[in-house]
């Protein structure tokens, strides 16, 4: 018994066989596919770390912005911003009088220097009037006698008295 075996579905399963170039070219599509998903996975890695990394970037600038609008750290802001306006005011006023005080030793320095002339004009003016008198700056201590210059009350005009 023989049967006869249609060759027509072997033609057609034959046809549908992969050349050998074919496969070559799929191996080599595969491979190529796998690189461009290593690559991907790599790029994907590198895009995740720079997310992390902006993540962190955004957590700290959020708990700054939380610190900094914190009620009570704005009022402690607020009130050191108090205290430095006060020492400024402070240092103004401190200015203010230091400017004030050497205005006024500029005046008394101009008022002594005008005094000091108007002396030595007087000195000037009585050692003219007096004709070569000299004036005496010696103190005049009562205890001396006043013809000789003794210390003893006991002298008149030179003699005990």
């Amino acid at each position: 018994m023989h049967t006869k075996v249609d060759t027509s579905y072997f033609s057609m399963q034959l046809a549908k066989k992969l050349d050998i170039s074919e496969f070559e070219r799929l191996i080599a599509s595969i491979q190529s596919d796998q690189e461009r998903i290593k690559r991907f996975i790599l790029n994907n890695e590198d895009l995740q770390n720079k997310i992390n990394q902006i993540e962190e970037l955004i957590e700290k600038k959020l708990a700054k912005l939380r610190k900094e609008l914190d009620i009570n750290n704005l009022m402690k802001l607020m009130k050191s911003k108090a205290e430095e306006d006060n020492v400024i005011k402070g240092f103004d006023n401190t200015d203010k009088k230091i400017n004030a005080l050497s205005e006024n030793l500029i005046a008394l320095k101009k008022e002594l220097d005008q005094a000091y002339a108007t002396l030595e004009k007087l000195a000037v003016s009585v050692f003219s009037y007096s004709d070569g008198a000299s004036l005496s700056t010696k103190k005049i201590n009562p205890l001396n006698c006043l013809s000789c210059g003794n210390l003893s009350r006991n002298l008149v005009s030179g003699q005990q008295v």
